[in-house]
């Protein structure tokens, strides 16, 4: 049975994991909305020099690539600000798939 500092540990740890999973979806679609803009500014170069595009449409473009990758670096930095709350949490490296607290021994530092 757990005790009550236990249970309010796991309820934390799962909200942290549900909050960086959430995080990870919005990161991979603001990626994948920041290649198809520059997917589009390729295409609108083949329409520019064909005549069949303005430099109005151009800015539109650049605002619109400009706004995918603020948003696409404002989703890598809350993916992996989450991921540290979770190595914070836990005090466990999950790239290294080590114990933080070993991990700082091993480097000659004391806690």
């Amino acid at each position: 049975s757990l005790n009550q500092g236990e249970r309010e540990f796991l309820s934390s740890l799962i909200a942290l994991v549900d909050d960086y999973n959430t995080k990870a979806g919005q990161y991979e679609l603001a990626k994948q909305t920041y290649r198809l803009s520059l997917e589009q500014g390729e295409v609108f170069l083949s329409r520019y020099k064909s005549g069949m595009a303005t430099l109005s449409d151009w800015y539109s473009l650049l605002q619109e690539q400009t706004s995918a990758a603020r948003n696409y670096l404002s989703s890598m930095i809350g993916l992996w600000n989450s991921y540290y709350d979770i190595r914070k949490q836990t005090l466990h490296d999950f790239i290294s798939g080590m114990d933080l607290v070993e991990l700082y021994t091993k480097s000659g530092q004391t806690l």
